[in-house]
């Protein structure tokens, strides 16, 4: 796996490269997610999801599935699963 800080190939971060970002193996059996999210999150506070919220102006509530009803048609959060 890449280091977080390390650059990748294209020139950004890679952990934020869509391209050479590795999502995890192994997942927890509860993730959590918002009605508007796009990605699962490994707990119900993370920096990544409250930051679009706020930026949003409005707060989405965050309700806790088991993984594997999300990691097919979700991805995982960056910042939760670097």
């Amino acid at each position: 796996m890449v280091e977080v800080t390390q650059e990748c190939r294209h020139g950004v971060v890679a952990a934020a490269c869509a391209s050479c970002w590795t999502p995890p193996t192994e997942l927890p059996l509860i993730v959590y997610i918002s009605a508007s999210g796009r990605a699962f999150h490994a707990s119900l506070n993370c920096p990544t999801e409250r930051l679009t919220s706020e930026r949003l102006g409005d707060v989405f509530p965050v309700h806790p599935v088991v993984s594997t009803q999300v990691q097919d048609r979700l991805a995982p959060c960056h910042a939760c699963f670097p």
